[in-house]
């Protein structure tokens, strides 16, 4: 028998544990039992487990500090030797004083990290913004270096012009020029001039080859086309390519130019880049289809209309252009106009198989359809838009001299 000086127990009776363990609680087997003197009824367990305070089927019994015994009232309900009881754990003083200090340096620790995650996300978005801006830069600084070399032929045939070294007239005796120009200018793809009265000269790259044109206005339009022998410089004028009526004064890039000059704008010489345009009725491959940089010849001393040139870049070569930049091996580019038609591609066609010209979202690369998304989105917010998605970069501008 154990003595105790004092107890005091819940006048509730307990129950015998046989029942499964409830998840918060734990199952302790009973080694030994004694009657406490002094005390009718009530009896003392030592379990295998020491615990100083426990529970026994939700009902809270009596606490005996130092020793590790659970007293029970009823000895009907006291359990025989090797029945196990359930005890719920009780937080000690140690666990508690342990998880107010714990708790919070644990909160404030997530909160650093996720504040650390969330500046992180936004650095590695503002990195990858200004990343891209610069790709974008560069790109487009690549592309107006390759297109000066048509405004730089533009305004070398402009002077000739002007100093009378080439003829609004008797327009065959450009033909040696174009060639030495043509041959020493890989970016440009063709050179043409037509006067005032519907005569035209031309060479151009087509299929591997230069062919030189004639229009005659003065003969109904009567235009032939020739293969021009750019080893020998000899013109093959007993096998015509082609033969059709032509009138120069009804194509896009010289009703551009004379737009651009005369009494009734006031303003001489303003060259302009067109919009793409085929060379060769309404469809053309990419090789046939083109911008030209092209501009009014005023006459010197009345500014009426002589004639107009134009300088003309294939789609073809400016996509042949891109896919040798170094942003093409890691990424991809596309350059289109301000109706989301393609105009140059890093990768993949930019005309239809039937030669129409592609839109954007009709393209069949992943990265054309992310940009054209944004780009559907975008419109109607600004004349000037770019957008970035999934690593993609796209320009897109109002701007006839900028495509």
């Amino acid at each position: 028998e154990i003595a105790i000086s004092s107890i005091s127990y819940r006048r509730r009776r307990a129950s015998v544990f046989r029942e499964p363990a409830r998840s918060n609680s734990t199952q302790m087997l009973v080694s030994s039992r004694k009657r406490v003197s002094g005390v009718p009824g009530v009896w003392a367990l030592t379990t295998t487990s020491g615990c100083q305070r426990a529970w026994a089927d939700a009902l809270p019994l009596d606490e005996i500090t130092g020793n590790t015994y659970i007293l029970f009232r009823d000895a009907a309900a006291i359990p025989s030797l090797g029945d196990r009881i359930r005890m719920r754990r009780v937080l000690s003083i140690r666990l508690i004083v342990a998880l107010a200090l714990v708790v919070p340096v644990l909160a404030v620790g997530a909160a650093l990290v996720i504040l650390t995650s969330a500046t992180s996300h936004r650095i590695a978005e503002d990195l990858g913004e200004q990343l891209l801006d610069r790709a974008a830069t560069r790109v487009q600084d690549d592309m107006r270096g390759y297109l000066s070399d048509a405004v730089r032929v533009s305004d070398l045939y402009f002077r000739r012009i002007e100093h009378e070294q080439l003829p609004t007239t008797n327009l065959q005796t450009w033909e040696q020029s174009m060639l030495d120009d043509l041959l020493t200018t890989p970016n440009v793809a063709s050179i043409c001039f037509a006067n005032s009265v519907g005569d035209a000269t031309w060479l151009l790259r087509n299929k591997a080859r230069l062919e030189v044109g004639r229009a005659d206005g003065s003969r109904d339009q009567f235009t032939q086309e020739f293969v021009f022998d750019e080893t020998s410089g000899a013109i093959d004028l007993d096998n015509p390519i082609r033969t059709y009526q032509y009138d120069p004064r009804e194509r896009p890039w010289y009703a551009a130019a004379a737009a651009t000059a005369g009494a009734a704008t006031g303003r001489v010489d303003t060259p302009v880049w067109t919009p793409i345009y085929f060379w060769f009725g309404e469809t053309g491959g990419e090789q046939e289809t083109g911008a030209g940089y092209t501009r009014a010849i005023p006459d010197p001393r009345t500014g009426e209309l002589r004639g107009v040139l134009v300088i003309d870049v294939t789609l073809g070569a400016l996509s042949s252009f891109l896919q040798r930049l170094p942003l093409a091996q890691q990424g991809y580019i596309f350059v289109i106009d301000e109706a989301n038609h393609l105009v140059a591609a890093s990768h993949g066609p930019v005309s239809t198989a039937d030669g129409r010209r592609m839109a954007l979202h009709d393209h069949a690369h992943p990265a054309a359809g992310a940009v054209a998304a944004v780009m559907d989105r975008a419109r109607g917010q600004k004349s000037e838009v770019r957008r970035r998605v999934c690593g993609y970069t796209a320009e897109r501008s109002d701007k006839p001299s900028d495509f």
